[in-house]
């Protein structure tokens, strides 16, 4: 009953002190700037009311303490996050104590090699034992930079295997049955690239074959015209060996040029019989891996012409020999030999 009757009467007061024509002013105690979050939060302050008529007093409202400030944890720990990369990037880095001590496991399809650790110096941590993120970043790009190769981490028989798959992988298919002493003796041109070289009424001959299991060597001599069927006539001497681990994947070194250059037999024609009653092939396609220049050696030019020139041209564009780019600029060819003429003493020099 008595806090009843207060409460009226501070409302009653309240009321008989309003003003209606004087306007509310709202004064706020200025502060000088921002406190900081749950650190300078000035604590609650008890409520005082005005004094009522007739001596009564409200009782004043009991203070409120301040919750105590949440903290909040690291976002590492709820999520597991620092965990996992302590437990996964030492092992993936080979500095963990499973790529120390034997076979680590696999990440992200690649297989670890054993004790072959990619940061000597270990993860890169900060003073709480965390992993150093922007430390690690710079420590593997320098790692890389520096010249890190496969040789540095893959043993030697591993290396090979993987250069031989590679190299297999990215060689052209070539004739898997190419019998060299059937490629010996004279040749001509059939099909060319006139525009990688001047030479004309070109004569090749190959001899002198010396060969074993792993590798083979014979003497290639060519006879041409420089610039036109009317120039001077030059001569070309030089040897091709056999290298790689396909039969028709050749090498040419010659007096024209300084380096060996590919000389990879791409297809071969039917056998046929030569002067002596030899089995030799009637023609053959020679080109580089990039497909050009393009030559079409064949045995004798006209025979050539009226039984595989068309049946060539077609496969050198089911090949990709000659696309739109090559016609337009007729960077292949048949070649002419009908103004084509030597003197008998010129190939004296192929015995």
């Amino acid at each position: 009953m008595s806090r009843l009757i207060g409460l009226l009467a501070l409302l009653a007061l309240v009321a008989a002190q309003e003003d209606p024509n004087q306007p509310i002013v709202i004064r706020l105690e200025p502060q000088p700037r921002k406190p900081k979050f749950l650190e300078e939060v000035s604590a609650p302050r008890a409520i005082q009311p005005p004094p009522i008529a007739g001596g009564m007093e409200v009782p004043p409202r009991p203070v409120e303490t301040a919750a105590p400030p949440m903290v909040a944890a690291p976002v590492t720990q709820e999520t597991g996050v620092s965990d996992a990369l302590s437990q996964s990037l030492p092992n993936l880095l080979g500095t963990g104590p499973q790529a120390r001590g034997g076979n680590g496991p696999t990440h992200a399809g690649l297989p670890r090699i054993p004790g072959i650790p990619l940061l000597p110096g270990g993860i890169p941590r900060n003073q709480e034992g965390q992993i150093d993120v922007v430390s690690l970043i710079g420590q593997v790009t320098r790692r890389i930079s520096n010249g890190t190769t496969l040789a540095d981490v893959l043993p030697p028989e591993q290396l090979q295997t993987l250069a031989d798959n590679v190299t297999d992988a990215l060689l052209p298919s070539t004739p898997e049955k190419f019998e060299l002493p059937k490629f010996m003796g004279r040749w001509f041109e059939g099909i060319n690239s006139p525009r990688a070289s001047e030479q004309r009424c070109v004569v090749h001959h190959y001899g002198g074959l010396t060969k074993n299991d792993k590798t083979a060597t014979f003497t290639a001599l060519k006879i041409y015209r420089e610039g036109s069927e009317f120039g001077p006539v030059k001569y070309s001497i030089g040897y091709a060996f056999r290298g790689g681990n396909k039969d028709a994947m050749l090498q040419l070194h010659s007096s024209e040029t300084s380096d060996a250059q590919p000389f990879w037999v791409y297809k071969l024609g039917p056998e046929g019989k030569d002067p002596f009653g030899n089995s030799q092939y009637e023609y053959a396609i020679v080109s580089n891996w990039v497909k050009y220049p393009v030559t079409v050696l064949v045995r004798d030019p006209d025979t050539f012409k009226k039984k595989y020139e068309k049946e060539v041209l077609r496969w050198l564009e089911d090949q990709g020999f000659i696309n739109g780019f090559v016609r337009a600029f007729n960077l292949l060819q048949p070649a002419s030999y009908s103004s084509c003429q030597y003197a008998d003493s010129t190939f004296e020099v192929f015995g």
